[in-house]
């Protein structure tokens, strides 16, 4: 076929762009320009010295003589004034040999120069596992100028080279062995990352760790511990386990799941309110999950915590696998509530049979829905020949196709190539490549938890500045010492800010904007209160919670119930919550705009 060579897996989890081929020659290339520089002014030093002294020696001498410099066995031959071009020569010679030796001994006695170097490291980045999501993390925070160790179980793991190429240190051995996590010093670095092949070495490593931070920890300040959690059963109750709390010491753990982070970044980016939905419109949204692996099931759960509108239709969620009916059982096995937060069917098929694929083209076309269709297939080939296949029956309908793909193969290129390729380009989307999900950013959450530790801030100084009320005990808690729980109902209380916003006919931008800021109407704040309980709501259904008297052992509450039945002081608790709203994006440089307003620029 024709067309511009397409990268090779290889090529992109080995990361050989050009910047890595520059690091890996360059210091070959300037030894060869010293090597080069120094012959020439070497050669010519050696003839204008013999030609004062009016002598005529043969080209093969005067060669002899010039790559002798290089063993400093010729540079004092000369007798008389030196010329200057043999005078820097001379001196410049011996920079190759030494450099060369040098570079022979650290290859010889690397790991022994590793081992040494380790024993005195600090506030370092320790990863374990060597993935394609370690190489992305390993490649960010080298950028950021960290020191990088990385721990790899298999000594012929492809992406060493590569890990070496961007200045990290390489550790073969296990990372759940105590003494390997002791010799790479996670009790002084700044961030471990466990990102083995399976959740129990990663939990583990985060085990060994406290206890080495306890036994040896000395540094000034507190050792942060990422473990990645696949199974998103065993990543909540991890989260609601007190196993691994730091209990005074500089540790603290973070549990992450890379599928959950692509799926906020999913439902950031690609909302399913994709147009405003009021209180009277007859609208609704269809998300049809191709695919309910680890990452379906985290678009569908997602959906379940932000997919809450002003009209208080429930979000449609239509799941198609081939194994959709043994999926279910084990996913309601989790979520035994999830049906009072969707309203979801199950579709055992595979979405690559034409009637499927009809089936999908009817959901598209339908009226007053909102249809997305997410393809979470696990093969990167598969999940684009599938968007193929899907694109070209939708036809007409402007459904966005979302696609799952883990590497970026060039999705856009591809589309382009075919038939109506410039139209398609714009109703289908790649998501969740290891550059976007598992990034450094992605890691430490610095744009994803910045409207949730904004949240915890606003909710910090409420607090303090009422006098009168009781002081909450997570009122007096860093974002960092929230329990997981905490942590994950503010973002999902953030991550529903922009669909209350929509809601209104508002969105959110940067501080200096030149429109007008907004503000809400006394109709609008109990439109949003109504929506935050709703969402609420189904947070706490989502979390095995159910109406009845107070009883967190029994997990019931009280306020699970309709808005209408609910105290006017617990409603207001909700309104005081969308009233402060505009104070929230303040307090991340963003403010509340009317969609639509003009700009004072265009006005004048």
């Amino acid at each position: 076929m024709g067309g511009p060579p397409v990268a090779t897996r290889t090529q992109v989890l080995a990361g050989n762009d050009d910047r890595s081929v520059w690091r890996r020659w360059w210091p070959w290339l300037a030894i060869g320009v010293i090597a080069a520089v120094s012959g020439i002014l070497g050669y010519r030093g050696f003839w204008l010295a013999y030609s004062r002294q009016g002598q005529t020696p043969s080209h093969l001498h005067m060669l002899y003589l010039m790559f002798q410099l290089f063993t400093l066995e010729s540079g004092a031959s000369v007798e008389g004034p030196v010329p200057w071009q043999l005078e820097v020569a001379r001196f410049l010679a011996p920079v190759v040999p030494a450099w060369t030796l040098w570079k022979a001994l650290a290859t010889v006695f690397r790991d022994q120069l590793h081992a040494l170097r380790l024993r005195f490291k600090k506030n370092h980045v320790v990863i374990c596992g060597l993935g394609r999501k370690a190489l992305q993390l390993a490649k960010d925070f080298r950028e950021q100028g960290l020191s990088v160790v990385v721990v790899e179980y298999d000594a012929d793991n492809n992406r060493i080279r590569a890990c070496r190429e961007l200045g990290a240190f390489v550790v073969i051995g296990d990372a759940g062995e105590q003494d390997l996590l002791r010799q790479v010093r996670v009790f002084t670095a700044r961030y471990v990352v466990a990102l083995c092949g399976d959740d129990p070495t990663n939990v583990a490593v985060a085990s060994l760790t406290r206890q080495l931070v306890q036994e040896c920890g000395d540094a000034d300040w507190t050792v942060h511990c990422f473990i990645h959690v696949v199974d998103l059963r065993l990543c909540e109750l991890l989260k609601k386990n007190r196993a691994l709390e730091s209990d005074g010491l500089p540790f603290e753990v973070h549990i992450f799941n890379i599928y959950e982070n692509t799926a906020r970044l999913l439902h950031q980016d690609f909302p399913l309110d994709r147009g405003a939905i009021g209180a009277q419109d007859e609208l609704g949204v269809h998300l049809v999950a191709v695919g309910f692996g680890q990452m379906g099931q985290s678009v569908v759960l997602q959906a379940a915590k932000v997919a809450h509108f002003a009209n208080e239709r429930l979000p449609r969620v239509t799941v198609v696998d081939r194994h959709a009916k043994a999926k279910k059982d084990l996913f309601y096995g989790r979520y035994p509530q999830f049906d009072q937060t969707c309203d979801v069917a199950f579709v055992n098929e595979d979405v690559e049979s034409l009637a499927m694929l009809d089936r999908l083209r009817q959901w598209a076309c339908e009226k007053n829905i909102y249809t997305t269709i997410v393809i979470c297939l696990d093969d990167d080939a598969r999940a684009v020949v599938c968007a193929l296949d899907v694109l070209e029956r939708l036809g007409a309908c402007d459904t966005p196709v979302l696609v799952r793909t883990a590497e970026d193969i060039g999705l856009a290129a591809l589309i382009n190539r075919m038939d109506g390729g410039a139209d398609w380009q714009a109703r289908v989307h790649s998501f969740g490549t290891i550059s976007k999900s598992c990034n450094a950013k992605t890691l430490l959450r610095e744009d994803l938890d910045r409207l949730a530790r904004a949240i915890h801030q606003q909710y910090c100084e409420d607090v303090k500045a009422f006098e009168g009320e009781e002081t909450s005990p997570n009122a007096a808690v860093t974002w960092d010492e929230l329990t997981p729980e905490k942590r994950d109902s503010n973002r999902h209380q953030a991550d529903h800010i922009p669909v209350k916003l929509r809601a209104i006919g508002c969105t959110s931008g940067p501080i200096n904007d030149p429109r007008q800021a907004a503000s809400f109407t006394d109709e609008e704040v109990e439109l949003l209160a109504r929506m935050e309980h709703t969402r609420w709501c189904k947070e706490q259904l989502l979390g095995g919670w159910s109406p009845g008297e107070r009883n967190n052992q029994a997990k019931t509450h009280p306020y699970l119930r309709p808005w209408e039945d609910l105290p006017e002081e617990i409603k207001e608790y909700d309104r005081k919550a969308v009233r402060g709203i505009p104070r929230l994006l303040k307090l991340v440089d963003e403010a509340v705009y009317r969609v639509g307003d003009t700009l004072a620029a265009d006005v004048l």
